[in-house]
């Protein structure tokens, strides 16, 4: 199953949305230390299982919107001046979330293999 969920086909656009969303976590001033690519590469894989347990074999925007919190949270470090004033790491993300421009794409299906 899992071997599954990491083959599913991924529009090349929802993965920039995976690395945008990644990026803006360092370029947040309340953020110390954002989100590596391996958190991006996370959020990208809770994505497609996201999309599997729905019963689809494509990954959606709401999909990657769906798991970002829980994925990408835990991996912030916030600077001194947040966490002192009991900024929620959750809260930065969802708003780094409304932020950053989900993809326009609502489908797309694996590339088709090329006919000789």
């Amino acid at each position: 199953m899992q071997a599954g969920t990491e083959t599913l086909h991924v529009d090349p656009d929802i993965i920039r949305y995976c690395v945008d969303i990644a990026h803006a976590t360092r370029r947040h001033s309340a953020i110390e230390v954002g989100v590596s690519p391996r958190g991006a590469q996370a959020l990208l894989l809770l994505a497609r299982s996201y999309a599997v347990i729905d019963s689809r074999d494509y990954v959606l925007p709401e999909d990657v919107k769906a798991v970002a919190v829980a994925a990408l949270s835990h991996r912030i470090t916030l600077t001194p001046t947040a966490w002192a004033a009991g900024i929620d790491p959750q809260v930065l993300v969802r708003e780094l979330l409304n932020s950053v421009p989900a993809p326009a794409t609502t489908h797309a299906a694996a590339p088709a293999a090329s006919v000789s």
